[in-house]
């Protein structure tokens, strides 16, 4: 469900509904080994591996469906950091990471309102909860760090995705209504290029997905149907359009983008 480079090894981690969720790693990409990382005795719901985040010299790692974190040097155990759920507000995952002014910040999903919580190596701090105000956002499904601030993008089933913007005192709504379409319900990917903020959304079931452009002032599509490409990076009235940009990777002076589509199967441009 999730890649991560750590080290000289790339790290993948699973779902699995059955049995507990498992973490793999390769130093080639050819052979793989389990790695047995997590405490036996966790009494907690322990199967999904959901995100990885490589930050501080430390791999971190979030489970499901407890909204676990857990750190790992490269060695022995991962050690578990904070009280599973975080709070009484049941969240589930952990889906957004990011790096702000020196702190790790994590996004949760909870039928609560996702929350945005904050690591300073020792103690946790949370710093959004309740969906921002509006249960509705259920899931801070992306982060970003852009212009000095820290960027949020949320899942939102029926209003439509939005995106927040921190500048470590104060939240502002920079996006709402699926930037304009209810269909994008999750501003599911963000990514930093050529100094500007891309947002790539999920839609539902056979949707297109879009990509916008966010210049600090002003946001434009890039996917979609006033974009560079038309929506689900397909012509109009495509059958097959791709639904979710799942993930974006930076990588020399390109941008890719790696979809979701349930008709055509996945792609990456």
């Amino acid at each position: 469900s999730c890649m991560a480079v750590f080290g000289t090894r790339i790290y993948v981690g699973t779902f699995n509904d059955v049995a507990k969720a498992e973490l793999w790693w390769s130093g080639d990409g050819s052979t793989w080994s389990r790695v047995n990382i997590f405490d036996p005795a966790y009494p907690f719901s322990l199967n999904k591996v959901f995100s990885l985040h490589v930050h501080g010299g430390n791999l971190f790692i979030g489970t499901g469906d407890s909204c676990a974190v857990w750190r790992y040097g490269g060695s022995g155990s991962a050690v578990l950091l904070n009280t599973p759920h975080f709070t009484e507000n049941a969240n589930g995952l952990i889906m957004g990471w990011a790096r702000y002014r020196g702190l790790l910040y994590v996004g949760t999903a909870s039928l609560k309102g996702c929350e945005v919580w904050s690591f300073d190596g020792s103690a946790w701090s949370r710093r959004a909860e309740g969906g921002f105000g509006n249960r509705k956002n259920g899931i801070a499904a992306s982060m970003a760090t852009y212009g000095g601030k820290l960027y949020v993008g949320t899942f939102n089933y029926l209003d439509g995705c939005e995106v927040w913007s921190y500048d470590g005192s104060n939240w502002k709504r920079e996006a709402s209504g699926g930037f304009g379409n209810t269909g994008n319900i999750s501003a599911r990917s963000m990514a930093v290029f050529r100094g500007k903020l891309f947002v790539g959304t999920g839609t539902i079931g056979h949707g297109a997905c879009e990509v916008w452009v966010y210049d600090g002032t002003s946001w434009t599509q890039s996917v979609g149907p006033h974009g560079l490409q038309g929506s689900g990076f397909r012509p109009p009235m495509s059958s097959d359009p791709n639904s979710t940009v799942s993930s974006f990777c930076v990588t020399g002076d390109k941008l890719y983008a790696g979809t979701e589509n349930v008709n055509a199967g996945c792609e990456v441009w």
